[in-house]
This record gives structure tokens, C-alpha cells and sequence, in this order.
């Protein structure tokens, strides 16, 4: 009885081989026989000729496409394009009226153009010739008459699948078969990811807050409780799969599983749920608390897990993803984890130093100005920044001295000022006299200059306008 059993595999598995090898022209021998042999035993497709089919309707031998545009198989796209564009100008049937070799040329020209300018058709073609249009596509051209597979490969998997529904050797060689096979009841998806802006002010950025925000997402219907299915209604078993899932079809020796059209692959029927419509999920709006932290910069999106969108048939939430805008502060810049600040100074203090009162992101430090601070000079204040994320250190606070110049000053002030320009040895320009004449002759222009002009005032005046050795000569005067 195992003698018998054994011919009888042996004899199946050699007709499938041929049935195949015939029903499709294109199936590589080396795949039909590891497959059998993977299957079945190393040497049970041993002296097996097989065959290829060749339709009776189709001319043994075609004109290479390659050869019928005059390029060579390595031709690039814009090769292509130009050798069609001139061979179609050449054998237009407009251009060549009455003339049916034209005609049966220009019709040559197109078609290999369809194929080459293609990347798949032209890689097909470059590996199964003039067949790869039956290689590619539209099942076995053969007798056996199978629709919906490309290959042999394909068939291999559908025949050997573990979804039941009678493959003709019921598992009894190790069974499992292909993964992915037959039907099955649907497997839990994850539900789809949401996305939402929130704005927040500058310090609340940097403190980090709390935030209650209002989303619109997917959440399982209550009166089906996520099922799909009418609530209380009875699963009755699908009478076209009889339960299994499966459509088994078969044809001779053949038997295709496929997923069932009536059930979808669950094996049963069931009434749906009128609310979600056999969705198992409704809109919903939820309130959800999120968590900013301490230091977050604009434009940065965080992750709060499990508040999408519900997922299907159990699957879990998807995320949500809260976008951050931070308004901008009217005195704080901030660069990452540095802050900046403007603070300003008065002439005295940046010429003979002092103290000032800084602001920090928390609270006022006092801090001292160097003697002789210039314009655009800048202090460092460590650990006084915005906190990094992920981190427990700070960053930098950069103070900026923006030097103010008085516009109105006292007599006294100006009197004093006056002095300590002729002992620096500095040009002023008397009351009585023009600011603006003294202000184009004299070779500095001072600080002190700047503030008694804001005091005076300075309107132009075309009156100085000596240009030359003379007025080289003065300035050498006055300067002496």
C-alpha cells in the first residue's frame, strides 16, 4: 500500500509538472522542477521532458524592436526618443500617401516605440523577448484555461496554501504551505495617525504647560461596540465557503483557493450595524491633556501616544501629533537654548562703568558694566538660558549694551562736556557758529559732537564746500 501511494504521488506530481510547463509558455523548468522537488523528494521530477506551448496564431519570429528604430539595447531614453522621431517623420503616412509598406512601417515604429520608452515593458521585453506581454500579463495563454495568475509561481502558491477547501495533498507532506494563503478572518489594523496646532506665548514655551485641546477622531461605535455587526444578531455560516473562507475552483487536475467574495474570507454572515453602517467606527470629539515640556521650540510636533484614531477589528489607536507655534516676546530672542536681550546704557556708564539691572527669563539680576563698554558689546550670563530638551542643563543668556545718547542737554552738562572735549583735544563748534560747517571740517567726529548737534540741531548747508589744497591747508591749521 505504501508502494502504491507513492507511484500515485509520483505520477501526480509528474502531470502537474507537464499540465504547467504546457499551460504557461513563460514558466521557468529550473522553478516548476525545485518546486516539486522542494515539495515532494529531490529526484521525483527525474527524467521529465517538459514542453513549451507555442501559440499557433502568433508568427515564429518577430523584427527586433532594437533593430526596427536602428539604435543598440543600450541606447538611453532620449536616444530612443530621437531615432523614433526621425524614422516617424521618415514613414508618416501622410508624408508617404498611398504607399502600404510605408503605412506597415510606420506602424513597426510605433509599437517598438510604445515598448522601449517604457522602463518595465522595455525590461520585460529585454528578458522574455516578444512574449513578455504574456509573461506579464493576462494569465496562462494555454489550453488549461486559468485566469488571475501571472506565473507558475503563483499557481505553486495558491496550490500548496493550508487554507483548506480540498488542495489534493491535504498537508499530508508537512502541510503550512505558502504563508498568506487562503482566507482567514481579517487581521487588526492600527488606526490612522491625527495632527493639530496649538499656540503658546513665549514664556509658557519655555516654563513648558499643560494644555486641554479638542480633536475630532475616529472612536468605535457604541451600539455595536466596535464589532461592525448588529448588536444581539446571529453569525449564520456563509453558504458559499461553507465556513472555510475559501472559494476553492477547480478545473481538471487543478484546484485555485480564493478568498471568499460573499463573507470577505470570515467564513460567516452577519447582519451589519446600522449606525456605523458595518464600519465598527463613528466621528467622535474628545478632550485630550497634553503634556508641553519645559523648553520646546516652534515648529517642533509631539507624539502623544494612543489618542487617534481607533483602529479596526481590535487594533489599537493610532497617535497624535500636536504642531508648536511660540509668539514671539517683545524684549527675549531666542537662539535654541540661548536667549538674548537689549539692555541700554547711558554715555557715562559705558565711558566710566557702573551697574545695571538685567532681566532674566525668571527675575532681575543686577550685574556691572566695564569701564569703556562700546557699542555692540555683549556679556555672557551662563545657565541663565531656556532648558534643553531631554537634558537637565540650560543654556546661555547673551546681554547686549545698547548705548543711549541724551537729545536734550542742561547748560551745565554742556559746559562740561565742552571741557572734557578741549582736553581730549576734540573740535566743538561754538553756539554763534554753524554745527554743520564745523562738522565736515573737522577730522573727528565725536561722541560728544553727535549729542550737541542732537541739542542744536544740524541743517545742511552748501555754504562749505571748499574742495582742494585750500581747504586741506585749513584743516592742517585748525588742527595745529
Amino acid at each position: 500500500g505504501t508502494m502504491i501511494a507513492k507511484r500515485a504521488t509520483r505520477q501526480m506530481a509528474r502531470r502537474l509538472c507537464r499540465m504547467l510547463s504546457t499551460a504557461d509558455r513563460n514558466a521557468p523548468r529550473r522553478m516548476i522542477h525545485q518546486v516539486i522537488n522542494n515539495r515532494f523528494g529531490k529526484k521525483l521530477t527525474a527524467g521529465i521532458r517538459v514542453k513549451r506551448w507555442i501559440h499557433a496564431t502568433r508568427p515564429s519570429f518577430q523584427k527586433d524592436y532594437y533593430e526596427v528604430l536602428g539604435i543598440s539595447k543600450s541606447a538611453s531614453k532620449s536616444d530612443i526618443k530621437k531615432a523614433y522621431y526621425k524614422l516617424a517623420k521618415k514613414w508618416h503616412p501622410d508624408t508617404n500617401k498611398g504607399d502600404k509598406e510605408a503605412e506597415k512601417r510606420f506602424t513597426e515604429i510605433s509599437h517598438a516605440y510604445e515598448i522601449l520608452s517604457d522602463d518595465e515593458k522595455r525590461t520585460a521585453y529585454d528578458q522574455f523577448g516578444h512574449n513578455f506581454e504574456q509573461a506579464g500579463g493576462g494569465g496562462f495563454g494555454g489550453p488549461g484555461g486559468f485566469q488571475g495568475f501571472t506565473n507558475a509561481e503563483d499557481l505553486f502558491r495558491e496550490f500548496f496554501s493550508g487554507g483548506g477547501g480540498g488542495n489534493p495533498f491535504g498537508g499530508g507532506f508537512g502541510g503550512g504551505g505558502f504563508p498568506g494563503a487562503g482566507g482567514g478572518p481579517p487581521r487588526p489594523e492600527q488606526g490612522g495617525d491625527l495632527q493639530t496646532v496649538v499656540s503658546l506665548d513665549f514664556m509658557e514655551a519655555v516654563d513648558g504647560v499643560k494644555r486641554d485641546i479638542r480633536v475630532q477622531c475616529k472612536s468605535h461605535c457604541n451600539d455595536c461596540e466596535g464589532s461592525g455587526y448588529e448588536k444581539g444578531s446571529v453569525r449564520t455560516t456563509c453558504p458559499r465557503c461553507k465556513g472555510s473562507g475559501v472559494e476553492v475552483f477547480r478545473q481538471g487536475f487543478f484546484e485555485v483557493n480564493q478568498t471568499c467574495g460573499a463573507c470577505g474570507g470570515r467564513g460567516f454572515t452577519q447582519p451589519v450595524c446600522g449606525s456605523c453602517q458595518g464600519a465598527g467606527l463613528v466621528w467622535d470629539t474628545k478632550e485630550v491633556v497634553v503634556n508641553i515640556p519645559e523648553g520646546v521650540e516652534d515648529g517642533v510636533s509631539l507624539r502623544v501616544r494612543d489618542k487617534g484614531d481607533a483602529g479596526r477589528n481590535g487594533g489599537p489607536r493610532g497617535h497624535l501629533y500636536v504642531k508648536v507655534q511660540v509668539r514671539k516676546h517683545p524684549a527675549f530672542r531666542r537662539q535654541g537654548a540661548d536667549v538674548h536681550v537689549d539692555v541700554p546704557i547711558s554715555v557715562t556708564q559705558a565711558i566710566l562703568g557702573g551697574t545695571v539691572r538685567v532681566p532674566l527669563l525668571r527675575g532681575v539680576e543686577t550685574i556691572h558694566v566695564p569701564e569703556g563698554t562700546q557699542p555692540g558689546d555683549r556679556m555672557t550670563l551662563r545657565q541663565r538660558g531656556i532648558k534643553r530638551l531631554s537634558s537637565d542643563s540650560y543654556g546661555k543668556q547673551f546681554v547686549h549694551f545698547k548705548i543711549a545718547v541724551p537729545k536734550k542737554l542742561t547748560s551745565r552738562q554742556i559746559e562740561l562736556l565742552e571741557e572734557f572735549a578741549k582736553e581730549s583735544g576734540e573740535l566743538l563748534h561754538s553756539k554763534d557758529d554753524h554745527p554743520a560747517s564745523h562738522e565736515k571740517e573737522s577730522t573727528t567726529y565725536s561722541l560728544f559732537q553727535a549729542a550737541k548737534d542732537a541739542l542744536f540741531g544740524c541743517k545742511d548747508s552748501t555754504a562749505n564746500d571748499k574742495t582742494g589744497d585750500e581747504g586741506d591747508e585749513k584743516k592742517q591749521k585748525d588742527s595745529a
